[in-house]
């Protein structure tokens, strides 16, 4: 029926939510049946989060099904999004501040990583990569200028002798 563990995990996981939303809308308001969907669902994740860590055959494991919030019930995660962030400070260090390019890129390397471990929204990814970039362009451009800076005192210094 599914073609490997992680479809079969990530189906699984995907109806188990689904049955806990519905069961918390009201239509089955059983709290045991709320606890024990809760409890089903939090060995899925498990199952889940053995099966990213094997990989299987030097390949990464197959991204999360659409739909599927990450490992984290109802979409929540443990780390807040940082995208709109990394995204401003892009912008502003090409517009205005150009020291903030480096931080950008950082703080844009470090929330892809924690988006790839599921960590983070993957809907933020967006602005993480383009402020990510924008803090790229700005840290070469800063970098240029530095060095163009340094070669018209050395011209100057040349100059004056």
């Amino acid at each position: 029926m599914y073609r490997n563990e992680w479809d079969a995990a990530v189906a699984r996981a995907s109806a188990l939510e689904q049955q806990l939303r519905d069961a918390q809308s009201g239509q089955q308001a059983d709290a045991a049946t709320i606890a024990n969907l809760t409890q089903q669902l939090q060995q899925a994740n498990a199952e889940l989060a053995r099966l990213r860590g094997q990989g299987g055959y030097g390949y990464p494991p197959p991204p999360p099904a659409y739909g599927y919030a990450g490992g984290y019930a109802g979409g929540y995660y443990p780390v807040p999004a940082r995208g709109g962030t990394i995204l401003v400070y892009g912008i502003l260090s090409l517009v205005v501040c150009g020291i903030l390019g480096p931080i950008a890129w950082s703080m844009g390397n470090e929330e892809l990583r924690r988006i790839e471990r599921g960590e983070v929204d993957p809907s933020t990814r967006g602005n993480v990569t383009a402020g990510r970039i924008c803090g790229m362009i700005a840290s070469i451009l800063m970098i240029i200028s530095l060095v163009a800076i340094l070669f018209v005192f050395v011209l100057a210094a040349g100059a004056s002798r």
